[in-house]
């Protein structure tokens, strides 16, 4: 008996990600929790936003999403971005 060779990769491809979806937050780089508790929202609130932030962490290139000192393992900020924990980079 000879199995179907689409089949079988059909089913081992389906059967891997079925296996990593419980663990999907594991590969994630949003902290969530973090976010919440410090009502991270993508938008600015007038002037204040992240890339004026002390705790602003760039990433490379204009414009990208970066990183925040107090979202530990988060890279996924916006530069646009702004939280109640907003403190304005020192001069």
């Amino acid at each position: 008996m000879k199995i179907n060779v689409y089949t079988r990769r059909k089913f081992i491809t389906t059967g891997a990600i079925g296996l990593l979806l419980p663990y999907k937050e594991v590969f994630a780089s949003q902290n969530l929790l973090v976010r919440s508790y410090l009502d991270y929202q993508d938008h600015p609130k007038g002037d204040k936003q992240c890339s004026n932030c002390y705790n602003w962490i760039p990433a490379i290139g204009v414009n990208t999403l970066g990183g925040c000192r107090l979202y530990p393992k988060d890279t996924e900020l916006a530069p646009t971005g702004y939280c109640i924990a907003y403190s304005p980079k020192r001069t």
